[in-house]
């Protein structure tokens, strides 16, 4: 089954997703969000959330996602000009919560800086097992990011 939310709801829309489903995020700037993402199935029918368009869903502000659960790819997010108070960008755990069998591909974190340089933090944190994790950029040129 498909879905098409905004970036706030994948979490709600999560909840009531089977092995296969796919979450469709609408296109939009989203900050100051703190995303805890799960799902249950597995790496041969995952449950996909990706962008509707490709580069067109923008993650800024204070935001940090935790993927967990098992079976989820997230993909064609676009992580750029933010900042974390204190942690990671992105996760693969929810507190004890551990991800297995997930991956994220197609994503860009860029220019994501902590607002004091004496903060220690880093773009992604993988716990669990079995991931797979692939970034690009080539499809990014500066100035591409309206807030």
């Amino acid at each position: 089954e498909n879905h098409h939310v905004p970036l706030t709801e994948v979490a709600k829309v999560l909840k009531t997703t089977s092995p296969g489903d796919t979450v469709f995020v609408k296109d939009g700037v989203y900050k100051d969000v703190v995303l805890k993402w799960a799902a249950d199935a597995d790496a041969e029918n995952p449950v996909v959330v990706i962008a509707e368009n490709k580069g067109q869903v923008m993650v800024g502000g204070n935001s940090q996602l935790k993927i967990y659960g098992k079976g989820l790819v997230v993909s064609s997010l676009v992580f750029r000009e933010g900042q974390v108070s204190k942690g990671t960008v992105i996760e693969f755990r929810n507190g004890d919560n551990l991800a297995e069998q997930c991956r994220m591909t197609d994503c860009v974190v860029d220019t994501y800086t902590p607002a004091r340089r004496d903060v220690s933090y880093s773009y992604v944190h993988l716990y669990g097992r079995i991931h797979e994790l692939s970034f690009y950029r080539s499809w990014f040129y500066p100035g591409d990011f309206a807030p």
